[in-house]
């Protein structure tokens, strides 16, 4: 049974509201969130000072919240038994990425629990994320066979995929009072997806970025070793 659930979107237009039971059977996309990213139960697009609060996600979709160019706080939410829990994508400076994962359950999930990602995939000028994750259940991502999934917590660098020029990103996090048990990973922090061939030719592009991590009295027990 889902739980009780309240979205809101604030300040800036449209701003929703969604409560009720069923709740969990809905795909809210806020902001500008393209159409790409629809198997996502709740997107999030360049929208400042969101909250996304005591939801029940679940259903088999590619990820439960997604969030990209936004700043905000996710808070209380149940995310089980889909693609990747949560996504955060980076944003810039005028449309600035600042992140607060806090209390939430994101388990038993098939590419694991928190995704944070310094770049946007398809926007150069997105590149900086920082983000605050403190006090979430990170489990049990432990079903998929995929080499380098199945994680409690992943930080990458840069995804920006050809034509698309821009090759940085940069990821400030501060990660605390976790509990990250029995994923085939714990922690997965690694360059992402710079490209040496893309599409059988070869990339000529620079990739760079850096990474800066605050780890705090996570528990990071009883995760599978690599295969």
């Amino acid at each position: 049974t889902a739980n009780q659930s309240l979205i809101i979107i604030a300040p800036t237009d449209p701003v929703l509201t969604g409560q009720g039971s069923e709740v969990s059977k809905l795909s809210f996309n806020i902001g500008n969130a393209p159409s790409a990213v629809r198997g996502t139960a709740i997107s999030v697009e360049s929208v400042q000072d969101f909250t996304i609060r005591n939801n029940y996600v679940t259903g088999g979709g590619d990820a439960g919240i997604r969030t990209r160019a936004s700043s905000g706080k996710i808070q209380g939410n149940y995310i089980t038994e889909v693609g990747a829990g949560t996504i955060i994508l980076a944003g810039s400076e005028s449309s600035p990425a600042s992140v607060i994962f806090s209390g939430n359950r994101s388990v038993n999930n098939f590419f694991g629990g928190l995704f944070l990602n310094g770049s946007a995939i398809t926007d150069a000028s997105f590149d900086r994320l920082s983000a605050v994750a403190e006090g979430n259940d990170l489990s049990d991502s432990n079903a998929n066979p995929v080499a380098g999934q199945g994680f409690g917590i992943r930080v990458i660098v840069v995804r920006n995929d050809p034509p698309n020029q821009g090759t940085s990103g940069n990821v400030t996090a501060t990660l605390s009072r976790n509990r990250i048990t029995n994923n085939k990973f714990g922690f997965l922090i690694d360059a992402g997806f710079p490209y040496r061939t893309f599409g059988g030719s070869p990339d000529a592009r620079l990739h760079n970025g850096t990474v800066s991590l605050s780890l705090e009295d996570n528990e990071v027990v009883g995760n599978l070793p690599r295969l």
